[in-house]
């Protein structure tokens, strides 16, 4: 485990990166209602949740959250 190192934060900040240079304009994901650490990290990033998709994991009829955010210096701040 590697949990604590700034290692999902560092991919995080690459992906931001080549989204902003590809002229993204927002990034869009779906994470397990129950994965506490993405959605911490996710919404640290600035993405909020903006639906549900109801038992989207089969293996525990778990929902899926949709999460989505608009990136910095993206034409949508304007």
């Amino acid at each position: 485990q590697r949990r604590g190192q700034g290692l999902a934060s560092c991919l995080m900040e690459e992906l931001e990166k080549t989204a902003r240079s590809w002229e993204a304009p927002a990034w869009i994901l779906e994470v397990r209602e129950s994965n506490a650490a993405a959605l911490a990290l996710y919404r640290k990033f600035g993405l909020e949740i903006t639906g549900r998709r109801p038992g989207y994991y089969a293996d525990q009829g778990e929902d899926a959250l949709l999460m989505t955010g608009v990136l910095p210096g993206s034409r949508l701040n304007d």
